[in-house]
């Protein structure tokens, strides 16, 4: 929004003030509702449970692996990036990585940036995973061009993300290795979730109860 508000100060700064009609065809209504309709759920999702949930069970599928636990993380980002846009992405699986690190003991920060970094490459594979490739598939003359398709693209562009691919689970190998946690038992882990959880839940007042 920042920058938006610094491009139309700059217009306005050369004599070319754009009016309100054009600012407002500017907007990707689209990709906001889709962003605003996101938000929404992640709200609703938070106050059930449902993520506190998830983590648990992906921590007893991962064995107490932190490694395989990163990775399969990190791939299942990429892969709901090349579809859904990388930043709802992330909004969805935000709350789950933090819960899941709460139930393992280990810091989030380098979870989230590993998800992050496998996001954008996920995202660049396709025409509607990153909002760039979607503005560029959206132009007139890429769209008057009849061998630029979904297919296409994907090809094309999906060879660099298969390249970039090794190196990132790599680096991301040796930069999380060193993390260390403390086995606990899963269940009295979930039991205190779902006991956290229950507190934050409205209670109802006396009247409903009667």
């Amino acid at each position: 929004m920042l920058g938006s508000f610094i491009a139309i100060a700059t217009l306005s700064a050369l004599n070319q003030k754009p009016t309100f009609q054009q600012i407002v065809t500017w907007i990707d209504v689209e990709t906001v509702g889709l962003l605003y309709g996101m938000m929404i759920m992640v709200g609703i999702f938070s106050t059930t449970g449902f993520f506190e949930y998830s983590a648990v069970k992906a921590y007893k599928f991962s064995k107490g692996n932190l490694w395989t636990l990163t990775l399969s993380l990190c791939l299942f980002t990429a892969l709901v990036s090349a579809f859904l846009d990388n930043v709802t992405t992330i909004m969805l699986l935000a709350p789950v990585t933090i819960s899941l690190c709460k139930v393992i003991d280990v810091p989030p920060v380098p979870l989230l940036l590993a998800e992050v970094m496998f996001s954008n490459i996920g995202g660049t594979a396709t025409p509607i995973g990153d909002p760039p490739n979607i503005i560029l598939v959206s132009n007139p003359l890429i769209q008057q061009n009849t061998d630029v398709t979904f297919g296409t693209f994907t090809i094309h562009v999906g060879f660099g993300v298969l390249f970039v691919l090794p190196f990132i689970i790599i680096f991301f190998y040796f930069y999380t290795k060193n993390l260390q946690r403390q086995p606990k038992d899963a269940k009295l882990k979930e039991i205190e979730i779902w006991r956290k959880t229950f507190e934050r839940m409205p209670q109802d007042t006396e009247e409903e109860q009667k």
